[in-house]
C-alpha cells in the first residue's frame, strides 16, 4: 500500500496532467485544429464511401484510407478521453488519501504502559 506522501505526489502529478490536457482543448488553436482534422477525416470517408472500386487491388488503398480516417478521429477524441481518465484518477487518489488519513487517525492511539514489545512487562505477566 502506498504512503500518504506517495499518494499526494501521484495526485499532484495527475492533477498537473489533467490541467495540461484541459488547457489544450481550451486553447483557441484547438478549435482550428479540430476543424482541419475533421475536414481531413471527412475527405477520406467521402473517398472511401463514394469512389467505386475498379479492381480488387484498389481495396487495399481504401482500407488504408479507412485506417487514416480512424487515426485522425482518434486524434480528436484522445484529449477528451485523457481528461476523463485523469479526472477519475484524481478522484480515486483523493478518496484514497482521505481513507488513509481516516485510518491513521483511528489507529494512532497512544500506547498504554506495557503494550510495547520493548517493555519487559510485555512478555511477563505479573
Amino acid at each position: 500500500m502506498k504512503t500518504e506522501q506517495e499518494l499526494q505526489a501521484e495526485l499532484s502529478q495527475k492533477g498537473n496532467e489533467l490541467a495540461t490536457w484541459k488547457s489544450l482543448i481550451e486553447h483557441p488553436a484547438w478549435a482550428w485544429y479540430k476543424k482541419v482534422m475533421e475536414q481531413q477525416r471527412l475527405s477520406r470517408l467521402f473517398l472511401v464511401s463514394e469512389t467505386p472500386l475498379k479492381t480488387f487491388g484498389e481495396a487495399l488503398g481504401q482500407e488504408f484510407m479507412k485506417g487514416e480516417g480512424a487515426g485522425i478521429g482518434l486524434t480528436l477524441t484522445l484529449p477528451y478521453t485523457q481528461i476523463e481518465l485523469l479526472a477519475l484518477d484524481v478522484q480515486r487518489l483523493s478518496t484514497s488519501i482521505e481513507m488513509e488519513k481516516s485510518y491513521v487517525s483511528k489507529t494512532a492511539e497512544p500506547a498504554v504502559s506495557g503494550s510495547r514489545i520493548d517493555d519487559p512487562r510485555f512478555f511477563c505477566a505479573d
